[in-house]
């Protein structure tokens, strides 16, 4: 196991920097584990990593936790030791012993307004943040969804019943374009719609894992969420059957028309 050979694999691993430092691990692990070794903790100092912005631009806390927690799952067994004092960030100092997120007193900045599409064969994400979701904001995003997308394809979007969807003037905008086809989900029933399996993932591993000083803050970390998982991105997989949930949704119909 020579630094060129390490090398070598992880040149060789596609996807990101994350990516190929897990492929390294995953191919020593065995190596390791031949020598009857236990296990091997990794000490990772926080705040050496804040002053160095390079460092911290490739392998951010909320990632690397993410990275060790997957190579745990599959058995093998490095684990991750948080040290040093991050200052800058009192909420870092819980992530040594408890799941990244806010702190109790942790006081938002702002909002803003996340549009995002799922392209649900291939996994990736056209996505942007507007101040606002008016019909406006959504007739912006409908542009550049058709700028992004081979103009040889049929557009279906899967949307909810806002009232920013039908308004007149996104109506005269699909007038317009023909290859976009609606089709609109019952009211409360966001799961049919598998872009809101995004948002809860983006939600759970960056936006409540993060702390953000400005709205500004909040976009370039969405932004850059949005970026990184382009670059290797993985369409989620119904695994329930469709007649399971028929046979689910009936129960709950019974339920309701007997009040039990």
């Amino acid at each position: 196991m020579d630094y060129q050979a390490l090398k070598a694999i992880y040149d060789r691993t596609p996807g990101l920097v994350l990516d190929k430092l897990k492929g390294v691990l995953e191919f020593i692990w065995p190596k390791i584990e031949a020598l009857e070794q236990k296990g091997i903790i990794f000490s990772y100092d926080e705040a050496q990593n804040l002053a160095d912005h390079k460092a911290k631009e490739q392998y951010p806390l909320s990632l690397l936790l993410d990275l060790f927690q997957s190579l745990q799952r599959k058995g093998v067994r490095f684990m991750l030791a948080l040290t040093g004092l991050p200052t800058l960030f009192p909420k870092l100092v819980e992530a040594r012993t408890f799941p990244e997120r806010h702190t109790h007193d942790y006081a938002r900045h702002g909002t803003t307004t996340l549009f995002a599409a799922l392209n649900v064969l291939s996994g990736e994400v056209v996505g942007d943040c507007m101040p606002r979701h008016r019909h406006q904001e959504f007739l912006r995003f409908l542009e550049r969804i058709e700028r992004t997308t081979p103009r040889r394809l049929a557009v279906h979007l899967i949307l909810d019943n806002y009232g920013t969807h039908t308004h007149p003037a996104v109506e005269a905008w699909f007038a317009t374009h023909p290859r976009y086809h609606r089709h609109f989900r019952p009211t409360g029933a966001s799961w049919l719609n598998l872009v809101e399996r995004f948002f809860a993932e983006i939600t759970d591993k960056r936006i409540r894992r993060g702390t953000f000083r400005s709205v500004g803050e909040l976009v370039r970390a969405i932004r850059d969420y949005i970026r990184r998982r382009n670059h290797s991105p993985q369409p989620f997989m119904w695994t329930a059957s469709a007649r399971s949930i028929a046979r689910k949704v009936r129960h709950c119909n019974e339920a309701l028309e007997t009040g039990h």
